[in-house]
């Protein structure tokens, strides 16, 4: 009787082992999906990309991705892939003696101001309406916008520069945001 038992408690878990390997995994695969992509789609309101849309995703740890336009690409920052898209030329976040800005910060659920907010050498700052990259001495907002990162004039290599991606001191203007015009202009002084 024992043994009887026994094989039946066995052959009962054996069919309970099947029936969770067979409809368990089909509900943590459509959960996933369904839960990533509407947090995605939560992220991607706050998101700037930048000169690219943001899409939710589930292939990304974020919950989100950015795809970048034409003529511009994420930043490849050892094994990880930024959500920023910049211009399609050589960066170098090595060019001086300075460390490599900080890597995104962690995703909040749900996001709040700064929280997925990168800004290369700047420091995050919310406001009313959102937030600013506020850059320090020596850098400067990507096509001079407040909410795009900080960058060092050394980062872009020469061919950024073939693309007008100088830095702003060595351009005469930039038209950014609409009409607006901003003028940074160096004098030298003879």
């Amino acid at each position: 009787m024992g043994t009887f038992n026994f094989n039946f408690n066995f052959i009962s878990f054996l069919f309970l082992l099947l029936a969770l390997f067979t409809f368990y995994p089909t509900t943590i695969i459509s959960t996933q999906l369904s839960s990533s992509n509407s947090i995605g789609d939560i992220e991607c309101e706050f998101i700037n990309c930048g000169e690219g849309v943001c899409k939710a995703s589930n292939q990304t740890a974020l919950g989100f991705d950015c795809e970048c336009n034409p003529g511009w690409k994420k930043i490849q920052v050892g094994p990880l892939t930024l959500p920023t898209c910049v211009p399609n030329c050589t960066i170098n976040f090595q060019c001086d003696e300075s460390p490599s800005p900080p890597a995104p910060p962690a995703p909040l659920i749900p996001p709040q101001g700064c929280a997925l907010v990168w800004c290369g050498d700047g420091t995050c700052v919310t406001n009313g309406t959102g937030y600013a990259c506020q850059c320090p001495q020596g850098s400067w907002n990507l096509l001079d916008m407040p909410g795009f990162a900080c960058f060092k004039p050394c980062y872009f290599g020469g061919d950024c520069k073939s693309k007008g991606f100088n830095s702003p001191e060595s351009s005469s203007t930039r038209i950014s945001q609409g009409d607006r015009i901003s003028c940074r202009c160096t004098f030298i002084q003879f």
